[in-house]
């Protein structure tokens, strides 16, 4: 990943499921309480992808930690588990 802040192409299927979780359960946290008084969750959902940019801009370093992590683990080959099959 470059330095630019920005949410890759193949983290935005992730960055919308999350979304969409935390839309779903905003009414179990209080400090969430006021989604959905002036929009609707799908109104939300649609600015918050809109801003997808934005909003990993602002989480830079644990987007950065994110994808680090996740392409280490992609660079790790498969351990054989004794039984002439990889675990993977």
């Amino acid at each position: 990943m470059n330095s630019a802040p920005h949410l890759l192409p193949e983290d935005r299927p992730d960055f919308a499921r999350v979304l969409d979780q935390v839309l779903r359960h905003a009414h179990r946290r209080p400090e969430l309480g006021a989604v959905g008084r002036r929009l609707n969750a799908e109104q939300l959902r649609t600015r918050a992808l809109d801003a997808a940019p934005e909003i990993a801009a602002r989480a830079a370093a644990e987007y950065r930690q994110y994808t680090e992590l996740r392409d280490e683990s992609r660079r790790v080959p498969p351990q054989d588990d004794g039984r002439g099959g990889a675990r993977g």
